[in-house]
């Protein structure tokens, strides 16, 4: 972060917190599929770079073999929680967005991230053969 504050380093891909939101780094693009609501003068990606998409995510994992009712009460408190106003607004104010899933939709949707970055992995050699 200081390399790129500094003009060490000429990108950066990060959330919108920090440096950004204190006004230190200009704010390209969006790397998500669509503009953000809170910022809808800024482009995707993929406005420049056709079909580019990549977005971060935090999801609450529970290690196999977890009790299907402790998943199913975890999942719903989380949801519950992150439906409240108050973190709604904060996460709002960081341009973060939710997305509520079930544990199955969740393992779908980590399998095809795992799928979408393979290729990426690979040709950067990150992969082993």
């Amino acid at each position: 972060m200081s390399d790129v504050i500094s003009g060490r380093v000429a990108v950066l891909i990060d959330g919108l917190a920090g440096p950004l939101a204190a006004g230190q780094l200009k704010l390209l693009a969006i790397a998500s599929t669509a503009r953000l609501a809170s910022r809808p003068g800024v482009p995707t990606v993929s406005e420049t770079v056709s079909g580019f998409t990549s977005t971060g995510w935090f999801v609450l994992v529970a290690p196999p073999g977890t009790p299907a009712p402790i998943v199913k009460k975890v999942s719903d408190d989380l949801r519950t929680a992150l439906a409240q106003p108050d973190i709604e607004e904060r996460l709002d104010a960081l341009a973060l967005s939710t997305r509520s899933m079930s544990p199955q939709e969740l393992g779908s949707f980590i399998y095809n991230e795992q799928q979408l970055w393979k290729p990426v992995i690979k040709q950067i050699g990150l992969a082993t053969p």
